[in-house]
């Protein structure tokens, strides 16, 4: 899949099964049922461990960020309780896994900031929550700072990172339905923001990508476009939009393009 990462083979091959039309419906069971197996938080964990240094740590300061969105756009429409969990979540789920290489980068650990931002949505002052986003998101433009900026001009680490997050926004959105109904809004939203983060790093090549393969640009892009319809901009919808193997399968098919346009 990522050319940068030590993916396995069965994966890669895979996913070049999926871009052909199916055909039996065992055939598609088979291949929905190896999609399961491949969109997981396992294997996105699995893939960001053997992602290169510059893209594993760009991917989780794109988490970061992507959390700070969700919960300033919770804290607009005055769901307290929502905006909290998207600053409680990032502590502790993705911030230890940069803590060391914020060190190695020769970069201050910035968990007070994130704890004094907890802090500030549990008290629930306005003007206290906004400093605490203010505050996080320069400690993330200083940790993004870090990276070499030849490596991020690269066809490498910008669409890699876009497709883990893509990746990592599709089992999101499956955790937040429950028999296809609406039961978890926080990972729901967090989904959302992945793919907003996604999609400007993709925004970013896309001058590179259209002088390399046209073709593939746009078989990419109509597959991103397809892809938003799961997180309707009007309201979060009562039931799933799109089946989560179809939103596997066009990040699969995003994927493939990303590997093209190298």
């Amino acid at each position: 899949m990522f050319t940068m990462m030590k993916t396995p083979f069965a994966i890669t091959a895979l996913l070049a099964t999926l871009a052909l039309p199916s055909v039996s419906v065992q055939a598609q069971d088979a291949n929905n049922s190896k999609l399961d197996e491949i969109f997981n938080e396992e294997v996105v964990k699995a893939l960001l461990d053997e992602a290169s240094p510059d893209t594993a740590f760009l991917v989780r300061l794109k988490m970061l960020r992507a959390h700070l969105h969700a919960a300033a756009s919770a804290m607009a429409k005055g769901n307290s309780a929502e905006a909290l969990q998207h600053i409680k979540h990032p502590r502790t789920e993705i911030y230890p896994e940069i803590a060391n290489t914020l060190n190695a980068r020769g970069l201050k650990e910035f968990a007070h900031v994130l704890d004094s931002a907890e802090a500030a949505f549990t008290g629930g002052n306005a003007e206290a929550m906004s400093l605490a986003l203010s505050a996080t998101a320069k400690e993330l433009d200083r940790a993004e700072a870090s990276i070499d900026p030849a490596s991020l001009s690269s066809a490498g680490i910008l669409p890699d990172a876009a497709a883990l997050l893509l990746r990592t926004a599709v089992v999101e959105y499956h955790e937040a339905f429950e028999y296809s109904k609406l039961s978890k809004l926080v990972e729901y939203h967090d989904g959302a923001y992945f793919v907003a983060e996604a999609s400007a790093l993709l925004k970013q090549m896309e001058t590179v990508f259209a002088a390399r393969d046209p073709v593939a640009l746009s078989r990419l892009q109509s597959s991103l476009t397809e892809l938003k319809l799961g997180w309707p901009p009007e309201a979060p919808p009562a039931e799933s939009v799109l089946p989560v193997t179809k939103m596997q399968a066009l990040v699969s098919i995003i994927e493939l393009q990303i590997n093209k346009l190298r």
